[in-house]
């Protein structure tokens, strides 16, 4: 991979849409808008670009994650600290760790959402009955 296509791949990354990437990684000053745009798709379709660009979104991802669970184990922990040791002048300590709390969804409500009760052709079934007890076929 070029130093060029490297760079492309970072901006890309990055969230620059693939016409920008393309001006910041080579020299399209004298191009028309839609020759970049064409030669951008290209660099883009580049196996080595494409796969770069997939591993520095996927190292991105990873690194978000981990910050958010870093920043979840920081508030748990003052949660937890504050819950031990709190004094009644803490309340605002423990007001602030509960809304940083609520912001990195700690507290929100998951639902496990399991099997239907019925299966498709029991309904279908029940459908049916219903449609003959009322008079059709």
């Amino acid at each position: 991979m070029t130093p060029k296509q490297q760079l492309f791949a970072q901006m890309v990354a990055s969230g620059q849409p693939l016409s920008g990437a393309y001006r910041a990684a080579y020299s399209a000053q004298a191009m028309k808008p839609s020759s970049v745009h064409v030669e951008a798709s290209r660099i883009m379709k580049l196996k080595p670009v494409k796969d770069k660009v997939a591993s520095l979104v996927a190292e991105s991802d990873k690194q978000i994650v981990n910050d958010r669970i870093a920043k979840r184990e920081e508030v748990l922990e003052e949660l937890t600290r504050l819950m031990q040791e709190a004094q009644p002048s803490d309340t605002p300590k423990i007001r602030a760790a509960e809304l940083l709390g609520k912001h990195h969804g700690i507290f929100a409500e998951r639902i496990v959402v399991g099997p239907p009760e019925r299966t498709s052709d029991e309904l279908a079934d029940e459908i049916r009955q219903i449609l003959k007890a009322a008079g059709n076929p």
